[in-house]
């Protein structure tokens, strides 16, 4: 994939991330498991180059080489452990700040007419569970075992992939279809929203949230890179692919690292100017800049063979160890708050997860926060009394000393 699969441009791509081998997974999976995908695959085989292009026409980033989906798919499906915000007590900031949006534009849903909706990629349904509180009927579809969580709480989840003809079948419409950190993940958006349109309603309306790769490009942050991030939208590159597939864009709104937009089904399809101002070269110039502090900040721990550990048991970690090449080897194990994740490793690497509370009993010299929320983890870090210094990574490298 060459050509920029949101505006088609061939002329204005650039290589922003080359690394020839990177985990087909980077989600932590059990011991057990890791045994049985190098039996069945073979170590090699769960690495897979990431090249990540930058279109400059319309702001977008994308895959170069696309990794087997059906492999991805199963892999995911079979091992996807997000936290469960239904069943662990756990407050999720971006579910909280997607609901809030949503919440704010209830009086313009409630005018809309808008009582039946679908959310696509619901995991255990947390969002649809509160929407469904305020008086929508609600209905979910997401293949991982989180399904079977939200079904629990009275929810109407189908366990599958996303397919339209399930729907269609069913002969079943929404009023409003919202997905939240899926339309990055799939190989062909355009594809993905014809099947959308095919299930709404005359005037739907279309909630979508995405990372808001902009906000990203700006920092020289690499978090969001991924096998599993087959693109990177901007305002502009979901705007106009929106456009083009018959979708009036309503509102925008920016948290900022995601973009949560709003739309509604239209008969006409439209393209849009494409100018801007952003240049790429500030990408590469903060994310050179953000990995040697990086470098700079742990260096002397590990001359003086101090402990340094991670907190936060997912994709970060590894973008922490691929993107910011802060070697694994150099890490003492990592914490997580999620009591699923524990006693589990990464396929690229053998570092078990633990329960935080190992920091009071190993008394490590420096915590390197690689977790979306690094807020919490610096509150509950101070509650431990304990001297150490905490490194934050997003959004932005950050040394906390004597955790002060």
């Amino acid at each position: 994939m060459n050509n920029c699969p949101i505006c088609k441009s061939d002329k204005s791509i650039i290589k922003i991330i080359n690394v020839k081998k990177f985990p087909l997974l980077n989600s932590a999976v059990s011991k057990s498991y890791k045994k049985k995908l190098i039996k069945n695959f073979g170590k090699k085989s769960l690495l897979h180059p990431l090249v990540v292009l930058f279109c400059n026409k319309c702001i977008h980033t994308f895959l170069k080489i696309v990794p087997n989906q059906k492999k991805m798919d199963r892999l995911y499906s079979e091992s996807y452990n997000y936290v469960s915000p239904l069943l662990d007590n756990f407050k999720p900031i971006r579910d909280l700040k997607f609901l809030y949006y949503f919440k704010k534009n209830k009086n313009f849903f409630i005018k809309k007419k808008i009582k039946q909706i679908l959310e696509i990629g619901c995991f255990d349904g947390f969002i649809l569970y509160h929407l469904k509180k305020i008086g929508f009927s609600v209905t979910g579809c997401d293949p991982s075992q989180g399904a079977n969580i939200g079904k629990k709480f009275g929810l109407k989840i189908y366990r599958i992939f996303f397919n339209s003809n399930f729907f269609i079948k069913k002969r079943k419409k929404f009023d409003l279809i919202f997905s939240r950190h899926f339309l990055e993940h799939t190989k062909n958006p355009k594809i993905i929203l014809k099947y959308k349109r095919e299930i709404l309603k005359k005037n739907g309306i279309l909630m979508l949230e995405v990372p808001n790769i902009k906000f990203y490009l700006k920092k020289g942050l690499v978090e969001v890179f991924s096998l599993q991030h087959i693109h990177g939208f901007s305002e502009i590159s979901i705007r106009s692919l929106l456009s083009e597939e018959g979708f009036k864009v309503l509102k925008v709104y920016k948290t900022p690292e995601n973009l949560i937009v709003i739309s509604r089904k239209s008969d006409s399809k439209k393209n849009l100017n494409l100018k801007h101002k952003f240049k790429i070269d500030k990408f590469i110039e903060n994310f050179e800049r953000n990995k040697n502090n990086i470098k700079k900040n742990i260096k002397s721990y590990v001359s003086k063979n101090k402990k340094i550990v991670f907190w936060g048991g997912g994709g970060f970690a590894v973008a922490a160890e691929y993107l910011y090449s802060v070697k694994s080897n150099l890490i003492e194990y990592i914490v997580d708050t999620d009591k699923k994740k524990h006693n589990m490793i990464f396929t690229s690497n053998n570092l078990r997860i633990f329960n935080p509370n190992k920091i009071l009993k190993t008394n490590p010299n420096l915590i390197i926060i690689t977790s979306y929320y690094y807020q919490e983890i610096i509150k509950t870090i101070k509650k431990f009394n304990l001297k150490i210094n905490i490194l934050t990574i997003f959004p932005k490298v950050k040394l906390y000393k004597n955790n002060k």
